[in-house]
């Protein structure tokens, strides 16, 4: 009597059964499935069918794939290479830092716990607290909040996009905008926006000036 077969899971049968569909499809076939891959970010195979209407190969998800959501992907702090380029743009003169906000419903300082409240707080009660926190440092910089506003959905945008506030704050320069991001009392309270934030964007934004002459009213 021979062992029994380890138990597998209906994924794993799944990518086994494809890949033996695979393995017996000429590839000559119209619409027939060739280079069947496992990807090792959602182990879902991905065929790549022959579309001979248009002569071009295009991936196609199989039917497990196209099941599975990807992740939403969250944007709370600059990267390195955004980093980089922000300083290479070379920007003279003020900057004003364009900020649009969406809170948790809950905020979640998992990774900030010293600077968690001793009962669960919104969002935006974490925010306000990083607000309070960050003023101080802001106008000591040079710095200034120039405007806070309610904000809800897009008039002109993705129907399913929303932001809870957008932020005007102004700096002398880049460089005393990136003095205070880089004072370490201020880095102290930044957990508070970590916690805050369900998703954020940040755009530098530079005067025009001259760039658009101003015609004088008639008369």
């Amino acid at each position: 009597m021979s062992a029994p077969r380890p138990a597998t899971s209906l994924q794993t049968r799944f990518v086994q059964a494809s890949l033996n569909v695979l393995a017996n499809t000429p590839t000559g076939t119209p619409f027939g499935c060739r280079n069947a891959g496992i990807y090792p970010d959602n182990n879902a195979v991905y065929f790549s069918r022959v579309n001979y209407l248009s002569g071009t190969g295009r991936p196609m998800p199989s039917l497990f794939a196209m099941s599975q959501k990807a992740p939403t992907q969250r944007y709370l702090e600059p990267t390195q290479a955004a980093g980089r380029a922000f300083v290479g743009r070379g920007l003279t003169g003020n900057v004003v830092m364009l900020n649009l906000l969406r809170f948790r419903d809950i905020a979640d300082y998992s990774e900030h716990p010293v600077l968690a409240p001793a009962s669960p707080i919104s969002g935006a009660e974490a925010f306000d607290r990083y607000i309070e926190h960050t003023l101080p440092f802001l106008r000591e910089s040079g710095g200034e909040l120039l405007f806070v506003g309610t904000g809800g959905p897009l008039l002109i945008g993705p129907a399913d996009e929303r932001w809870d506030v957008a932020m005007l704050v102004k700096q002398r320069n880049v460089e005393s905008f990136l003095a205070f991001a880089d004072n370490a009392a201020y880095l102290v309270g930044l957990g508070h926006r970590t916690a805050a934030l369900e998703d954020s964007r940040l755009l530098p934004l530079s005067e025009l000036n001259a760039a658009v002459p101003r015609q004088p009213h008639p008369g």
